[in-house]
């Protein structure tokens, strides 16, 4: 494997992914088809692990993920067009599975053309929507397409179809904002799951690449990168392909690479 500090997804076959705890709850939830929220910070592995699972259920013949980065709507002029942007991804999401018909024009439209989706081109399947960057979803759309989301959990006791439904919300929100007008009932359908920072154990294997550098990893250095980067993946990872530049790993090198070169990234202001 080539050695490779990926700093933002999604994630490619020769990188390296820091599994953590919150990626067994995520397994969990979706086995028991609840949708889920999956919240954290900018570059803080939410997109990597969409790529991961993606990559999981795509092998799954009862599965069919359904990747779609919602900022590809922003650029709608009219609440039709923003369907049809959102119909084209799932069609191309889906990569044939799902048979031509008219896109639909606004969010009843869309529940209707996705039951009948479910009912014939997917009858038997189980249909997962990864929708990253959800905070980038504005209104007018978002109150009214996140309403008819949740409307589409809240009848599954009668529509045994929505049974086969699940939509994971991924970004950098508050659930409870999803609907943004208080006088319709709050985003509340979804198991909220959150993206914390990574235990030393978790981060060894990626800390060790530099061994493949030429370096040696000792505790002292493993230490030293932990002590700077207190489990942030994508700091460690960014240290990590600063050090692999270095012909020789110290403490001191350590301490000049996060000093002087961590704060010039525009995701943190300081470090430390």
């Amino acid at each position: 494997m080539t050695t490779q500090y990926t700093t933002a997804g999604p994630v490619s076959d020769d990188a390296y992914y820091v599994r953590r705890d919150c990626e067994g709850q995520f397994d969990d939830f979706l086995a028991q088809r609840y949708y889920i929220t999956l919240l954290g910070p900018r570059r803080c592995g939410k997109t990597n692990l969409l790529a991961r699972k993606y990559k999981e259920l795509a092998s799954k013949v009862s599965y069919l993920p359904i990747y779609i980065y919602m900022d590809n709507m922003s650029k709608a002029h009219s609440e039709a067009e923003w369907y049809a942007r959102f119909w084209s991804e799932t069609i191309r999401g889906a990569h044939g599975a799902i048979k031509p018909r008219a896109a639909p024009i606004n969010e009843n439209d869309w529940r209707d053309t996705l039951f009948d989706v479910l009912e014939d081109d997917l009858k038997g399947q189980i249909v997962v929507f990864l929708l990253d960057d959800v905070h980038k979803l504005r209104e007018p759309y978002c109150t009214p397409f996140m309403a008819t989301v949740r409307e589409m959990f809240s009848t599954r006791g009668i529509e045994d179809t929505f049974k086969r439904l699940i939509f994971v919300l991924s970004g950098s929100f508050l659930p409870e904002d999803l609907i943004k007008d208080r006088t319709i009932s709050p985003f509340t359908v979804a198991k909220p799951i959150y993206m914390q920072d990574a235990a030393p154990d978790d981060l060894r294997p990626l800390i060790e690449q530099l061994g493949q550098t030429g370096g040696t990893i000792t505790p002292a250095i493993f230490k030293q990168i932990y002590s700077w980067t207190y489990g942030d993946v994508y700091l460690t990872q960014t240290l990590c392909a600063l050090l692999a530049q270095e012909p020789e790993i110290t403490t001191n090198t350590i301490d000049r690479l996060a000093y002087k070169q961590l704060p010039q990234d525009s995701l943190f202001v300081t470090v430390r």
